[in-house]
Order: structure tokens, then C-alpha cells, then sequence
């Protein structure tokens, strides 16, 4: 009855960084439900702990 517009979330390739929400990260792991990333710093360089991201499907996703 209702004709909503769903934008299904950009696939995330492996090994490719992108910006996410303003930050950039690397993109380690893509499973069914869950992506696995490292937040890169200015160097490009991984920064921290391994980190499970959320739903993309509201958030700005460019690729670098």
C-alpha cells in the first residue's frame, strides 16, 4: 500500500578504504550482518583495535 523508497547499503569490498561518516577506515572482513574495519589515522595507517561497524544504510559512504 505504501510506496517507499529503501536504498539497500553499498557492498563493501575487502581491503578498500572508504570514508565513513567523516572517518576513514579499512575495510577488513564483510560478513551477512556484520562489516569489520580498522579506523585508519592521517597516515593511512591502522589506528587501534578492530572495530565492528553498524548498519550503513543512513550513513554517507565514500570510497577513497
Amino acid at each position: 500500500m505504501y510506496n517507499r523508497q529503501e536504498q539497500k547499503p553499498k557492498p563493501l569490498k575487502e581491503g578498500k578504504i572508504y570514508q565513513i561518516e567523516g572517518k576513514i577506515y579499512l575495510i577488513d572482513q564483510v560478513e551477512y550482518n556484520k562489516t569489520y574495519a580498522f579506523l585508519l589515522d592521517e597516515n593511512n595507517q591502522p589506528h587501534g583495535r578492530r572495530r565492528i561497524l553498524g548498519s550503513l544504510k543512513n550513513k554517507e559512504v565514500i570510497e577513497i
